[in-house]
Protein backbone atom coordinates (compact mmCIF):
# COMPACT_ATOMS: atom_id res chain seq x y z
CA UNK A 1 0.00 0.00 0.00
CA UNK A 2 1.46 3.32 -1.03
CA UNK A 3 -1.07 6.10 -0.45
CA UNK A 4 -3.62 7.45 2.04
CA UNK A 5 -6.81 5.39 1.92
CA UNK A 6 -10.39 5.65 3.18
CA UNK A 7 -12.36 2.82 4.69
CA UNK A 8 -16.12 3.15 4.36
CA UNK A 9 -19.08 0.93 5.11
CA UNK A 10 -20.44 1.58 1.61
CA UNK A 11 -17.84 -0.72 0.03
CA UNK A 12 -17.21 -3.35 2.71
CA UNK A 13 -17.06 -7.00 1.72
CA UNK A 14 -19.15 -9.58 3.54
CA UNK A 15 -15.88 -10.53 5.23
CA UNK A 16 -13.79 -7.39 5.68
CA UNK A 17 -10.68 -7.32 3.49
CA UNK A 18 -8.24 -4.52 4.24
CA UNK A 19 -6.54 -4.98 0.85
CA UNK A 20 -9.68 -4.25 -1.19
CA UNK A 21 -12.32 -2.51 0.96
CA UNK A 22 -11.10 1.06 0.53
CA UNK A 23 -10.75 3.92 -1.91
CA UNK A 24 -7.83 6.30 -2.30
CA UNK A 25 -8.19 9.54 -0.37
CA UNK A 26 -8.73 12.65 -2.50
CA UNK A 27 -10.41 13.49 -5.79
CA UNK A 28 -8.07 14.21 -8.73
CA UNK A 29 -8.77 16.71 -11.48
CA UNK A 30 -9.91 15.28 -14.82
CA UNK A 31 -6.97 14.84 -17.16
CA UNK A 32 -8.29 16.81 -20.15
CA UNK A 33 -10.53 19.72 -21.05
CA UNK A 34 -13.92 19.21 -22.67
CA UNK A 35 -14.57 19.47 -26.38
CA UNK A 36 -17.20 22.06 -27.34
CA UNK A 37 -18.95 20.84 -30.47
CA UNK A 38 -20.44 23.03 -33.18
CA UNK A 39 -24.21 23.51 -33.43
CA UNK A 40 -24.94 26.66 -31.45
CA UNK A 41 -25.76 29.93 -33.18
CA UNK A 42 -22.63 32.09 -33.45
CA UNK A 43 -22.37 35.46 -31.78
CA UNK A 44 -19.84 37.47 -29.79
CA UNK A 45 -20.16 36.05 -26.24
CA UNK A 46 -17.33 34.32 -24.40
CA UNK A 47 -18.31 31.08 -22.70
CA UNK A 48 -16.08 28.61 -20.84
CA UNK A 49 -16.63 25.16 -19.32
CA UNK A 50 -15.01 22.96 -16.68
CA UNK A 51 -16.02 19.68 -15.10
CA UNK A 52 -15.20 17.79 -11.91
CA UNK A 53 -15.33 14.31 -10.39
CA UNK A 54 -17.50 13.52 -7.36
CA UNK A 55 -17.06 10.60 -4.95
CA UNK A 56 -20.26 8.68 -4.27
CA UNK A 57 -20.67 6.58 -1.13
CA UNK A 58 -23.76 4.51 -1.77
CA UNK A 59 -26.29 7.09 -2.92
CA UNK A 60 -24.56 10.01 -1.20
CA UNK A 61 -22.48 12.59 -3.08
CA UNK A 62 -19.59 12.83 -0.63
CA UNK A 63 -16.55 14.65 -2.04
CA UNK A 64 -15.87 16.91 -5.03
CA UNK A 65 -12.41 17.60 -6.41
CA UNK A 66 -10.48 20.03 -8.55
CA UNK A 67 -11.68 21.08 -11.98
CA UNK A 68 -10.47 20.08 -15.41
CA UNK A 69 -8.64 22.48 -17.69
CA UNK A 70 -10.88 25.18 -19.17
CA UNK A 71 -12.55 24.76 -22.57
CA UNK A 72 -13.87 27.96 -24.09
CA UNK A 73 -15.47 29.59 -27.11
CA UNK A 74 -15.57 33.29 -27.99
CA UNK A 75 -18.34 33.23 -30.58
CA UNK A 76 -21.39 32.02 -28.66
CA UNK A 77 -24.69 33.62 -29.64
CA UNK A 78 -27.59 31.39 -28.67
CA UNK A 79 -28.83 27.82 -28.66
CA UNK A 80 -27.78 24.58 -27.02
CA UNK A 81 -24.10 23.66 -26.61
CA UNK A 82 -23.00 20.03 -26.93
CA UNK A 83 -20.03 18.91 -24.83
CA UNK A 84 -17.91 15.80 -25.33
CA UNK A 85 -14.44 14.53 -24.46
CA UNK A 86 -15.16 13.66 -20.83
CA UNK A 87 -12.28 11.68 -19.29
CA UNK A 88 -13.23 8.45 -17.55
CA UNK A 89 -12.43 8.71 -13.81
CA UNK A 90 -9.90 6.36 -12.18
CA UNK A 91 -11.49 3.23 -10.73
CA UNK A 92 -9.60 3.43 -7.41
CA UNK A 93 -11.30 6.64 -6.19
CA UNK A 94 -14.97 5.61 -5.77
CA UNK A 95 -15.95 8.37 -8.22
CA UNK A 96 -19.56 8.02 -9.29
CA UNK A 97 -20.60 11.38 -10.72
CA UNK A 98 -19.41 14.20 -12.99
CA UNK A 99 -20.47 17.83 -12.59
CA UNK A 100 -20.32 20.52 -15.29
CA UNK A 101 -19.88 24.27 -14.74
CA UNK A 102 -19.82 27.21 -17.12
CA UNK A 103 -19.10 30.92 -16.95
CA UNK A 104 -21.75 33.56 -16.62
CA UNK A 105 -21.28 37.26 -16.01
CA UNK A 106 -22.19 38.32 -12.48
CA UNK A 107 -23.77 41.63 -11.54
CA UNK A 108 -20.26 42.93 -10.79
CA UNK A 109 -19.13 42.04 -14.30
CA UNK A 110 -16.77 39.29 -13.08
CA UNK A 111 -17.20 35.91 -14.74
CA UNK A 112 -17.46 32.87 -12.47
CA UNK A 113 -18.16 29.19 -13.04
CA UNK A 114 -21.72 28.21 -12.13
CA UNK A 115 -23.31 24.77 -11.95
CA UNK A 116 -24.91 23.53 -15.18
CA UNK A 117 -25.68 19.87 -14.57
CA UNK A 118 -24.34 16.46 -13.63
CA UNK A 119 -24.56 12.79 -14.55
CA UNK A 120 -23.71 9.44 -12.96
CA UNK A 121 -20.70 7.68 -14.43
CA UNK A 122 -22.01 4.13 -14.05
CA UNK A 123 -22.54 2.52 -17.44
CA UNK A 124 -21.29 5.54 -19.42
CA UNK A 125 -19.30 4.95 -22.61
CA UNK A 126 -16.87 7.85 -22.36
CA UNK A 127 -15.67 7.40 -25.92
CA UNK A 128 -19.07 8.51 -27.27
CA UNK A 129 -20.88 10.28 -24.43
CA UNK A 130 -22.13 13.84 -24.96
CA UNK A 131 -23.83 16.31 -22.64
CA UNK A 132 -26.17 19.01 -23.92
CA UNK A 133 -26.17 22.36 -22.14
CA UNK A 134 -29.57 23.94 -22.62
CA UNK A 135 -29.59 25.87 -19.32
CA UNK A 136 -30.37 29.59 -19.39
CA UNK A 137 -28.08 31.93 -17.47
CA UNK A 138 -30.88 32.67 -15.02
CA UNK A 139 -31.25 28.96 -14.19
CA UNK A 140 -27.59 28.25 -13.42
CA UNK A 141 -26.78 26.91 -9.97
CA UNK A 142 -24.15 27.49 -7.31
CA UNK A 143 -20.64 28.79 -7.95
CA UNK A 144 -17.71 26.37 -8.16
CA UNK A 145 -15.50 26.54 -5.05
CA UNK A 146 -13.18 23.52 -5.24
CA UNK A 147 -10.41 24.79 -7.53
CA UNK A 148 -7.64 24.28 -4.92
CA UNK A 149 -8.89 20.99 -3.46
CA UNK A 150 -6.04 18.74 -4.55
CA UNK A 151 -5.67 15.18 -3.21
CA UNK A 152 -2.97 14.59 -0.61
CA UNK A 153 0.47 13.56 -1.92
CA UNK A 154 0.65 9.83 -2.63
CA UNK A 155 3.66 9.54 -0.28
CA UNK A 156 2.02 11.43 2.61
CA UNK A 157 3.27 10.13 5.97
CA UNK A 158 2.61 10.76 9.67
CA UNK A 159 -1.13 11.39 9.39
CA UNK A 160 -2.61 13.16 12.45
CA UNK A 161 -5.89 14.89 13.28
CA UNK A 162 -5.22 17.94 15.48
CA UNK A 163 -8.07 19.93 16.97
CA UNK A 164 -9.79 22.21 14.47
CA UNK A 165 -11.04 19.61 11.99
CA UNK A 166 -8.07 19.39 9.60
CA UNK A 167 -5.81 16.44 8.94
CA UNK A 168 -2.05 16.91 8.64
CA UNK A 169 0.82 14.84 7.27
CA UNK A 170 4.26 15.35 5.82
CA UNK A 171 6.52 14.61 2.87
CA UNK A 172 10.21 15.49 3.11
CA UNK A 173 10.49 18.89 4.77
CA UNK A 174 6.91 20.03 4.14
CA UNK A 175 3.76 19.71 6.27
CA UNK A 176 0.50 19.28 4.33
CA UNK A 177 -2.86 20.28 5.84
CA UNK A 178 -6.40 19.59 4.66
CA UNK A 179 -9.39 21.89 4.61
CA UNK A 180 -11.19 21.69 7.98
CA UNK A 181 -13.66 18.79 8.01
CA UNK A 182 -12.88 18.02 4.34
CA UNK A 183 -10.24 15.27 4.52
CA UNK A 184 -10.15 14.82 0.74
CA UNK A 185 -9.07 18.43 0.06
CA UNK A 186 -5.41 19.35 0.70
CA UNK A 187 -4.74 22.91 -0.54
CA UNK A 188 -2.22 23.99 2.11
CA UNK A 189 1.42 23.15 2.78
CA UNK A 190 4.18 24.70 4.87
CA UNK A 191 7.95 24.01 4.69
CA UNK A 192 10.51 23.73 7.48
CA UNK A 193 14.30 23.78 7.21
CA UNK A 194 14.98 20.14 8.07
CA UNK A 195 13.75 16.67 7.09
CA UNK A 196 10.60 15.78 9.01
CA UNK A 197 10.53 12.42 10.82
CA UNK A 198 7.25 12.69 12.76
CA UNK A 199 4.25 14.83 13.74
CA UNK A 200 2.25 15.29 16.91
CA UNK A 201 -0.14 17.91 18.22
CA UNK A 202 -1.12 19.83 21.33
CA UNK A 203 -4.69 21.05 20.82
CA UNK A 204 -4.63 22.69 17.39
CA UNK A 205 -0.85 23.24 17.44
CA UNK A 206 1.11 20.84 15.25
CA UNK A 207 4.43 19.62 16.68
CA UNK A 208 6.90 19.00 13.83
CA UNK A 209 9.81 16.73 14.73
CA UNK A 210 12.75 16.76 12.32
CA UNK A 211 16.24 15.30 12.18
CA UNK A 212 17.62 18.59 13.53
CA UNK A 213 14.99 20.85 15.09
CA UNK A 214 11.52 20.92 16.61
CA UNK A 215 8.92 23.29 15.16
CA UNK A 216 5.46 24.37 16.28
CA UNK A 217 2.80 25.28 13.71
CA UNK A 218 -0.28 27.15 14.88
CA UNK A 219 -3.15 29.10 13.39
CA UNK A 220 -5.86 28.24 10.91
CA UNK A 221 -5.26 25.76 8.09
CA UNK A 222 -4.92 28.54 5.51
CA UNK A 223 -2.65 30.74 7.63
CA UNK A 224 -0.27 28.73 9.79
CA UNK A 225 2.67 30.37 11.54
CA UNK A 226 5.83 28.37 12.26
CA UNK A 227 8.07 28.70 15.33
CA UNK A 228 11.42 26.92 15.65
CA UNK A 229 12.20 25.90 19.24
CA UNK A 230 15.62 26.67 20.68
CA UNK A 231 18.09 23.80 20.51
CA UNK A 232 19.51 21.62 17.78
CA UNK A 233 19.13 17.86 17.81
CA UNK A 234 20.76 15.33 15.53
CA UNK A 235 17.70 13.08 15.72
CA UNK A 236 14.35 12.89 17.44
CA UNK A 237 15.64 10.15 19.77
CA UNK A 238 18.27 12.50 21.18
CA UNK A 239 15.80 15.11 22.49
CA UNK A 240 16.02 14.86 26.31
CA UNK A 241 12.79 13.43 27.71
CA UNK A 242 10.87 13.76 24.44
CA UNK A 243 8.94 10.87 22.92
CA UNK A 244 6.98 10.73 19.67
CA UNK A 245 4.08 8.47 18.80
CA UNK A 246 4.50 5.78 16.17
CA UNK A 247 3.95 7.22 12.72
CA UNK A 248 4.49 6.34 9.10
CA UNK A 249 7.90 7.39 7.89
CA UNK A 250 8.76 8.40 4.34
CA UNK A 251 9.34 4.71 3.58
CA UNK A 252 5.73 4.00 4.56
CA UNK A 253 6.60 2.04 7.71
CA UNK A 254 6.02 2.85 11.35
CA UNK A 255 8.80 4.56 13.26
CA UNK A 256 8.79 4.25 17.03
CA UNK A 257 11.81 6.00 18.56
CA UNK A 258 13.55 4.62 21.62
CA UNK A 259 12.41 5.58 25.12
CA UNK A 260 8.77 6.09 24.09
CA UNK A 261 6.58 6.47 27.14
CA UNK A 262 3.42 4.69 26.03
CA UNK A 263 0.23 5.50 27.92
CA UNK A 264 -2.30 3.61 25.86
CA UNK A 265 -2.65 2.21 22.37
CA UNK A 266 -5.33 0.74 20.16
CA UNK A 267 -4.98 -1.50 17.12
CA UNK A 268 -6.97 -0.36 14.08
CA UNK A 269 -6.01 -3.27 11.85
CA UNK A 270 -3.07 -5.66 11.58
CA UNK A 271 0.12 -3.66 11.80
CA UNK A 272 -1.62 -0.28 12.22
CA UNK A 273 -1.95 1.17 15.71
CA UNK A 274 -2.64 4.51 17.35
CA UNK A 275 -0.69 5.40 20.46
CA UNK A 276 -0.83 8.23 22.97
CA UNK A 277 2.43 9.38 24.58
CA UNK A 278 3.62 12.22 26.78
CA UNK A 279 6.08 14.86 25.67
CA UNK A 280 7.79 16.46 28.68
CA UNK A 281 10.00 19.24 27.39
CA UNK A 282 12.20 21.92 28.92
CA UNK A 283 10.58 24.42 26.56
CA UNK A 284 6.93 23.34 26.72
CA UNK A 285 4.79 22.34 29.69
CA UNK A 286 4.17 18.63 29.93
CA UNK A 287 1.34 17.90 27.51
CA UNK A 288 -0.49 14.99 25.99
CA UNK A 289 0.35 14.61 22.33
CA UNK A 290 -2.12 12.33 20.65
CA UNK A 291 -2.36 10.59 17.32
CA UNK A 292 -5.97 9.86 16.60
CA UNK A 293 -8.45 9.58 13.76
CA UNK A 294 -11.48 11.89 13.53
CA UNK A 295 -14.52 10.68 11.60
CA UNK A 296 -15.46 12.90 8.67
CA UNK A 297 -17.37 11.13 5.90
CA UNK A 298 -15.61 7.89 6.88
CA UNK A 299 -12.64 6.76 8.97
CA UNK A 300 -9.38 7.76 7.34
CA UNK A 301 -6.21 5.69 7.64
CA UNK A 302 -2.76 6.30 6.27
CA UNK A 303 -1.44 3.27 4.46
CA UNK A 304 2.14 2.60 3.50
CA UNK A 305 4.33 -0.26 2.34
CA UNK A 306 4.14 -3.07 4.85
Amino acid sequence: MTEPRVLTTSILSATFDFTTDYYKLGVPAPAAALTIDAGYTPGATYRAYIYTYVVKLGTTDAEEGQNSAIASITDYGSGDVTLSGFTEPPASRSIGKIRIYRTAASTSGVAEFLFVGEFDTAGVDFSTYTFTDDVADSALGEAFTCEDWAPPPATLAGLIAPDGGSLAGFVGNRVYISEPFLPHAWPYSYPVDSTIVGLGYIGNTIVVLTDEFIYLMSGTADAMSTTKLNGRFTSVDSVPGVSVPPCFTTTGRFRQPKNVSVQRSATLSPGISVTSVRLPSPTLPESNVNVRTRTMFAPVLLAGDQ
